[in-house]
């Protein structure tokens, strides 16, 4: 689990910097996959990592920069930090996605479908084994105890 969410964000990382295939058609079901496994659609990112992030680097105008509510770096500060950030930025990646609609739509609805896939999929793994299924939802705590004998 360790080794996948370190690789995970390194390649969703360099995803959204640089396309990895010359195909868009690829990309966005390497998009897909990237999703299921960082646990939010990929497209999350271009708003608040590549739009606000390298613009404003950690100031207070940089909405995944860390500590926001604390100071210093420290457990608490880990643990609620998905929380924190994810209230801010949702609303940078609902605005960013208002705009594709008007600037875009093929980007709009290659957004979309990150949506699409990452909660189908959600839901479909809990109608087939939700004690299972558990174990993919980042807010559950019981995510940490998910094993193959957790039936």
């Amino acid at each position: 689990t360790c080794f996948m969410f370190f690789t995970t964000a390194v390649i969703s990382h360099n995803h959204n910097h640089l396309s990895i295939w010359k195909s868009r058609g690829a990309n966005l079901m390497t998009s897909w996959v990237i999703s299921l496994f960082y646990g939010h659609p990929a497209i999350g990112w271009v708003p608040t990592h590549n739009q606000v992030h390298h613009k404003y680097n950690n100031t207070p105008e940089d909405s995944s920069r860390s500590p926001k509510i604390f100071r210093g770096n420290h457990i608490f500060s880990l643990l609620v930090y998905p929380t924190v950030t994810s209230l801010v930025q949702t609303k940078e990646i609902n605005e960013y996605i208002r705009s594709l609609w008007k600037k875009d739509k093929t980007s709009f609805w290659m957004a979309i479908s990150e949506y699409v896939v990452f909660f189908g999929t959600m839901i479909v793994l809990f109608l087939l084994d939700w004690r299972r299924a558990r174990c993919f939802s980042s807010s559950s705590p019981s995510r940490w105890r998910c094993s193959s004998s957790s039936a």
